[in-house]
């Protein structure tokens, strides 16, 4: 994942399921979908990877404690979603070609 939103939690009481459901949340209310994974420090995991509100959830020790990092995972970010339209890929040929119309002009 290389794109995603940075939530942070540090309310004592709440439980990590509970963190990572407001995460999603505020993740679905600001991008209009639903994220597919969620990384946290595994300090916050206490039995490793797992699956929490339609999640997955991993640990990674580039999260700081009390932060979620949430996005669309590697493995569904190619899986067009139902309705979805399809993304352009640009390739370096269509930027070649851009460049050299605009010098020609």
């Amino acid at each position: 994942m290389k794109i995603g939103l940075l939530f942070y939690d540090d309310d004592p009481k709440a439980q990590i399921e509970e963190k990572v459901r407001r995460a999603a949340a505020r993740y679905q209310e600001k991008y209009g979908h639903a994220a597919t994974a969620c990384y946290v420090h595994p300090s916050m995991l206490s039995g490793g990877d797992c699956v929490m509100s339609g999640l997955d959830v991993y640990g990674q020790h580039s999260v700081l404690p009390n932060h979620l990092w949430l996005g669309i995972g590697e493995a569904r970010a190619e899986t067009p979603r139902a309705g979805a339209a399809p993304v352009a890929q640009h390739t370096k040929k269509d930027r070649t070609r851009k460049t050299t119309a605009a010098t020609a002009a």
